[in-house]
């Protein structure tokens, strides 16, 4: 006889039929929950734990963690990805743990481990749980690859799943015109409008590189006549903010850049994709405008310096020699002397034998000469002696010397340009310089 039918028996004969009916319902109540109860009532054998796969998805709800739109691809824009496991008959004291590993690097990304029901050590359960990864305020963007998601019981492997995120696709998001970059190609200066002899850096600011991913640089006139296009292809992956960098020399064996309006189309992957326009301007002889000064303590005298030159200095025994530069060739020299006076007195001896070796150096000749005694700005005496000299391919060169006596000191200005190419320059430098001397 069964359990189940010995039970029902005994309640009827203890009642007798008149009360048939009702504790035939209680043999009913009886019987449901003692098949309920005896699998977990057994001390002969323990509840049969069982996993399902893992599954990965782009949400699950909330209340029972089921996953929601499951797929094993995330593009660029995904925020957050979650992987579940579907379990039976866990014990609650059992431990289960996630484990997410981006395989382009072998980094673990998270890894996290709990009890199934810490409260309930003893009891058994069954459910899903679950693990995520998401974008954070440090880490805006999920990092594209394989990933490997390993699903552990009590320090078990015992499924494992993969997915992959796509890289993304590139974007050029702005574009800028530079006169200076840095060493990651972020624009200093950024303007629309460069002289002649200044670098013109195209700045492409994108969300992140791309392997793979080519860009080209046209420069063209106001024609459209292509006077340079460049390319660059790129090798390496970075996903953050990043600055591609093209920059166009004012002068090359190929082109000219002269006065006037340019453009440079910007390719991504051979497709025009952004066009950046700027101006290029003639640019002043020099200026003045920052104040640079040069000051000489054992001749107590300063002198201003055209903005951005540089100078080297050099002591002699009664003398100091003043080489004044823009960093860069000119067909120009300017030198500034502070001496003893006597040692070159008379002036005029000095200028004329001075100017005759140089010529002579040079084979110039003499095409013409004038000389004057007049105030500086500073109401400073001087003596000026200017000269025009002609080479033998017909080029002209001004010479001029100035020289103002103080406290028995000589301070000598001496400056020469080519004629035609920086006569007009040289001149606004040579009274500048000139008329800016100051002596204790």
């Amino acid at each position: 006889m069964s359990l189940k039918s010995a039970i029902t028996i005994i309640a009827i004969k203890e009642r007798g039929s008149r009360n048939f009916a009702r504790f035939a319902c209680s043999a009913l109540t009886i019987i449901i929950i003692t098949g309920f109860l005896l699998p977990f009532l057994s001390s002969c054998s323990q509840p049969s734990l069982f996993f399902e796969e893992i599954i990965i998805s782009e949400d699950i709800q909330k209340e029972t963690n089921i996953a929601v739109i499951p797929k094993n691809e995330f593009d660029e824009n995904t925020k957050k990805i979650f992987a579940t496991v579907k379990y039976s008959r866990a014990r609650g004291s059992d431990v289960w743990g996630f484990k997410w590993t981006n395989t382009e690097n072998n980094m673990v990304v998270f890894d996290k481990s709990a009890a199934y029901k810490e409260s309930q050590p003893d009891s058994y359960f069954s459910g899903i749980v679950s693990s995520d990864i998401y974008v954070t305020d440090d880490a805006q963007f999920m990092y594209p690859g394989t990933y490997i998601v390993e699903f552990y019981h009590n320090g078990e492997l015992v499924k494992t799943a993969s997915f992959n995120i796509l890289k993304p696709v590139m974007k050029i998001r702005e574009i800028f015109t530079s006169k200076e970059i840095d060493e990651n190609g972020v624009p200093l200066d950024i303007s629309g409008q460069f002289y002649q002899d200044e670098t013109v850096y195209i700045c492409i600011r994108t969300e992140y590189l791309v392997s793979g991913n080519s860009f080209k640089a046209v420069l063209k006139d106001s024609s459209q006549n292509v006077l340079k296009d460049t390319a660059l292809l790129l090798e390496n992956d970075y996903y953050e903010p990043s600055y591609i960098w093209f920059g166009f020399e004012p002068f090359s064996q190929a082109y000219e850049i002269k006065p006037g309006s340019y453009e440079v189309e910007i390719y991504l992957n051979d497709k025009l994709s952004k066009t950046a326009v700027f101006e290029i301007i003639e640019k002043p002889p020099v200026s003045f405008k920052k104040g640079d000064i040069y000051e000489n303590e054992p001749y107590g005298f300063k002198i201003v310096i055209p903005d951005g030159w540089v100078y080297s200095e050099v002591k002699e025994e009664e003398a100091y020699i003043i080489d004044l530069s823009p960093g860069k060739e000119i067909p120009a020299a300017f030198i500034f002397i502070a001496a003893a006076a006597p040692p070159i007195k008379p002036y005029e001896d000095f200028i004329k034998s001075d100017a005759e070796e140089n010529a002579m150096q040079n084979n110039w000749i003499l095409i013409d000469s004038k000389s004057r005694h007049y105030n500086l700005n500073n109401f400073y005496p001087t003596l000026e002696v200017l000269f025009l000299y002609r080479d033998d391919s017909a080029n002209n060169y001004a010479v001029a010397y100035s020289i103002t006596e103080y406290k028995n000191n000589a301070y000598i200005f001496y400056a020469i340009a080519h004629e035609e190419e920086y006569g007009d320059a040289a001149q606004i430098i040579y009274f500048e310089i000139l008329n800016s001397l100051e002596i204790k």
